[in-house]
């Protein structure tokens, strides 16, 4: 038999030819090195991914994390005790469930499908076969089904395993179906098969449903806006079934299962509060209550969470009030002969919750008060943005009205020019006038009444008639028509070069339009600001892809998207800022500027935000006075931490070095002032 080839046009190794005297030996002999080999890569990759997940870099130095530990071990031991669970007869629906269920984010909007949930498929995928091994009577028909369904799973979608919630769904009842029919077949058709394959037609897809909404959008909400919901979901049903198991035997008069829903509960009322701790404890009751009783056990868990909640300003408080409270419960609901048992539980669970309570994942209730203050901040910001353009728009309306009124005014000639114009238009009209001397002259010198007058009409009406002046002087003047004509053609020419000369009014329009632009940026500035649906698919997308798993994110901003994620650190990011720069411009189709990272109280917030689309460079030439070398005058460009950019033109009020020295000075005064910082830009 010839050796594997390795593809050059495809990734996938595949015979090329097998000859006929191949042997059983080599067959075996091959398919062992396929396999160790496949073993051996998947080991180094969830080994550097188990590595990087329980340390973290603080400044230089790799070191344990505690709390990541422990958030690992707990998932890995959620998923394996859930996997394990069984129900009554031989009908197991967990483990076909998760067969059918695990696997990739399924893609969606053509936006690449995301990568695994981190130490959740291995566990879940051992239990189930463990849990299919044990059943009794028909072990090998769960382990050759389940194994059918991944095949089939694998072929189908080239090993990734992204299907859509809905055909592993399918799988699931397929499966079930399957098991259910043989199994009735070996039993004779028997009233318990029956049962066994009631129970599997139709809890096998309803489980598949619930563990899928982990690695799926979900049905509840396809559209990707309430993802956390549809997780929940699915970890619920996890930690049901986890419950479940532990709580169906005992170990030395210890019952697992009711101390596991002691912790849980513990921890479920630390972070979301008394209505979640209370819900959640009835949720475990349900589960954990093979025992004690499901009525006591929802009764007991349900209202010492509760109380738990409404005391854990204060731990030991908080914890105090979970023993008195479910003690009592469980003296009213339970004999003396589980009584004490039951208060070992409860005392077991407290004793494993409260030394691991510092390092326990935070929950969404701290965190969502930093959203909150961050929230506000944002409003808070967004206020003084408009307020501040407001008055500068204020500012320029104002400007462009007093520049309307200035031009307005010099746009019409002074008295004293009219007076001049008019006294000598009239001297060149009486000089070149025959009878000047014996007409008005002498009363002319003596009063300089009839000037006043036309001086006046063409101030108020801007033109002289030839009934503004008196019927004497109409008629002892000869050429008083043509005296008016020429006043009236010279006063035009004067309104015309004040006009043509005066540039207040381009100013008063500019300062106009300027101010109408800052009111429509006022205006935008809260629509901006809203919310985008779109934009949450694209964050909560780019967040699946680079394997985050935050308590809660925000995206606001609709030119400019800003999204700020709760509850990851730098430490703890298995990527580069590179990459997630890059996995945020995919997704959201415009480019992003490296993350940066926020602390308050002890909890960390990673901001994304638009790369700004523009540059600014400074292009500027000076020329100094004639006979110097060097020009006075400077100007500046520079950006501050709020992404404004500033211009700082300076006048060296005069030339030479010393003028060029003070500018500059200046300048660097004001651009520190500005950015408050040691460097030209702070972002």
């Amino acid at each position: 038999m010839q050796e594997l080839k390795k593809n050059t046009q495809s990734p996938e190794v595949y015979f090329e030819e097998v000859k006929s005297d191949c042997t059983l030996k080599q067959l075996s002999r091959m398919w062992w090195k396929a396999v160790t080999k496949s073993g051996r890569e998947l080991y180094i990759r969830y080994k550097g991914r188990f590595l990087g997940a329980i340390t973290e870099r603080r400044e230089g130095k790799i070191i344990f994390s505690v709390t990541s530990a422990l958030r690992i071990a707990l998932q890995f031991s959620l998923f394996l005790m859930a996997a394990l669970a069984s129900f009554p007869g031989n009908a197991s629906p967990v483990g076909l469930a998760f067969c059918a269920a695990m696997g990739k984010k399924a893609k969606c909007d053509g936006v690449p499908a995301g990568r695994k949930k981190a130490f959740s498929t291995p566990p879940a995928l051992a239990g189930s076969l463990v849990s299919m091994l044990l059943l009794g009577k028909t072990p090998f028909i769960y382990i050759a089904v389940a194994l059918c369904i991944l095949s089939i799973r694998g072929v189908l979608t080239k090993r990734k395993f992204d299907e859509p919630q809905l055909v592993r769904i399918a799988f699931a009842g397929a499966a079930g179906f399957c098991v259910a029919i043989s199994s009735a077949v070996l039993e004779g058709f028997s009233p318990q098969a029956w049962g066994g394959v009631m129970l599997l037609c139709l809890l096998t897809p309803l489980f598949a449903y619930i563990f899928s909404s982990i690695y799926t959008d979900g049905l509840l909400c396809p559209s990707g806006t309430h993802h956390f919901l549809n997780r929940e979901v699915g970890l619920g049903g996890v930690i049901f079934a986890a419950v479940y198991t532990l709580g169906s035997f005992t170990i030395g008069g210890f019952c697992p299962g009711f101390a596991l829903g002691v912790f849980l509960t513990l921890h479920a009322a630390r972070s979301r509060g008394p209505i979640f701790g209370g819900l959640v404890g009835m949720f475990l009751g349900l589960a954990g209550g093979t025992v004690y009783g499901i009525g006591a056990c929802c009764g007991i868990l349900g209202c010492a969470g509760f109380f738990a909640g409404l005391f854990f300003a204060n731990s030991l408080g908080a914890i105090a009030a979970f023993f008195l409270v479910g003690m009592g419960c469980a003296v009213l609901s339970l004999e003396n002969t589980t009584l004490w048992s039951a208060l070992t539980d409860i005392l077991l669970g407290i004793a494993v919750f409260y030394p691991l309570m510092p390092h326990l994942p935070k929950d969404s209730k701290e965190l969502e008060e930093i959203n909150k203050h961050v929230l506000r901040q944002n409003v808070i910001k967004l206020e003084q943005a408009k307020r501040k353009i407001n008055h500068l728009s204020e500012a320029f309306s104002s400007l462009s009205v007093s520049f309307s009124d200035i031009s307005t005014r010099l746009k019409k000639p002074r008295e004293e020019e009219i007076f001049a114009m008019i006294n000598g238009c009239c001297q060149e009209h009486c000089e070149v006038c025959p009878v000047s001397k014996m007409c008005w002259g002498k009363e002319y010198v003596s009063s300089e009444e009839p000037v006043m007058i036309l001086t006046k009409q063409l101030k108020e009406q801007g033109k002289i008639k030839e009934d503004d002046l008196s019927g004497q002087f109409r008629m002892k003047c000869t050429r008083f028509s043509s005296l008016v004509e020429q006043l009236n053609v010279r006063y035009r020419d004067m309104r015309k070069r004040r006009i043509h000369d005066d540039g207040t009014d381009i100013l008063a329009a500019e300062y106009s339009a300027l101010a109408g632009l800052l009111n429509e940026t006022a205006d935008g500035l809260e629509e901006n600001a809203a919310n985008n649906a779109d934009y949450i698919t694209y964050a909560r997308e780019a967040l699946e892809q680079l394997d985050l798993d935050p308590v809660t994110f925000a995206v606001y901003g609709q030119r400019s998207p800003v999204v700020d994620v709760f509850g990851v650190s730098p430490e703890r990011i298995p990527c580069s800022p590179e990459e997630i720069s890059a996995v945020f411009s995919t997704s959201f189709g415009c480019q992003f500027a490296s993350p940066s990272f926020i602390y308050r109280d002890g909890n960390a917030m990673m901001r994304m935000k638009k790369k700004r689309n523009f540059s600014l460079e400074c292009a500027k030439a000076s020329r100094a006075k004639r006979g110097e070398c060097l020009n006075g005058d400077s100007v500046n460009f520079f950006e501050n931490d709020d992404d404004c950019f500033y211009t700082v033109l300076c006048d060296g009020m005069g030339s030479g070095h010393d003028a060029a020295l003070t500018s500059r000075l200046s300048g660097l005064v004001v651009e520190r002032l500005m950015t408050c910082v040691s460097t030209k830009s702070a972002t």
